[in-house]
């Protein structure tokens, strides 16, 4: 799973890039000169890296056939329990040496804010996420009818990572980690994650609904409660040559919920393992 030293390499970049900027917050350099967004998007909009960072006021809602792209290396601060609501398109594609950060505004936060929901039901341009830092959110991505790509991504510290409803959204290359509840939640469709770090979260996958999945190379483990969790699903999930944490079956089994332990569910089929030997933490 080579991909993974690539996002491993993103990740450091990314934590001291998070870093400095959380520095210079606490020194008050940034917030002298944020941009304010107090309204919706009306038109298609950038918000450039020379006006970063911005600071939301109240809920931003981003409306059909309407397209924001947020430039690398831009900060976007929620004031408190708001959210940007995409119902059009999102391109928010950062880069390795200039990532997108998405973090409640402050020092400190208490709940968090409700994160980026996708809220697309209509054809259209297609939303993306690429080489951002979501931090802090209740839910950092709620997609309800909506299928963004989402890649390259760190997603931690928030109350949930990725809540997928009624959508085939395509996660891939993301390290989702230390999420207090689930790293990533399928409910019904068919999504794809692959190549994925997906651990020391609450649980790290709940699948529910969901009856064709795709869930493959993925690290998935060490999360605290499980690994794997199938919910109100009689049939079996296919989700092999993912790494577990260990080749020994009866240990991965320990960790995933599925018919073991409760009947009126279908099996969780892990076999064959992945076989790449290369998991750094």
């Amino acid at each position: 799973m080579q991909s993974l030293k690539y996002i491993t390499i993103a990740s450091v970049r990314l934590v001291i890039f998070f870093s400095g900027v959380i520095l210079l917050i606490g020194c008050g350099e940034l917030l002298d000169k944020k941009t304010e967004i107090v309204t919706g998007i009306t038109s298609d909009t950038v918000w450039g890296r020379a006006q970063s960072p911005y600071f939301l006021r109240g809920d931003i809602l981003i409306p059909a056939q309407t397209t924001l792209t947020i430039e690398p290396g831009v900060v976007v601060m929620f004031s408190g329990n708001n959210k940007l609501k995409i119902e059009g398109t999102l391109i928010a594609n950062g880069a390795a040496s200039a990532p997108i950060i998405f973090r409640q505004a402050g020092k400190y936060y208490i709940s968090g804010y409700y994160g980026l929901v996708f809220a697309n039901k209509y054809s259209g341009k297609k939303s993306m996420i690429s080489h951002c830092l979501i931090t802090q959110a209740r839910f950092a991505i709620y997609c309800d009818g909506d299928s963004p790509d989402i890649s390259y991504c760190i997603i931690t510290g928030n109350n949930v990572g990725v809540h997928l409803w009624n959508s085939n959204a395509v996660i891939s290359h993301n390290r989702i980690s230390d999420n207090i509840e689930h790293g990533v939640y399928i409910g019904s469709m068919q999504p794809t994650v692959t190549d994925n770090r997906i651990i020391h979260n609450g649980s790290g996958i709940i699948c529910a609904y969901a009856p064709n999945p795709v869930i493959r190379n993925n690290d998935i483990y060490g999360n605290r409660a499980y690994d794997f969790v199938l919910a109100k699903t009689e049939s079996d999930i296919i989700a092999i040559n993912n790494w577990w944490g260990s080749t020994d079956e009866m240990f991965i089994r320990k960790k995933i919920f599925d018919k073991q332990h409760d009947g009126s569910l279908g099996n969780v089929m892990i076999i064959p393992l992945s076989q790449s030997c290369f998991h750094p933490e």
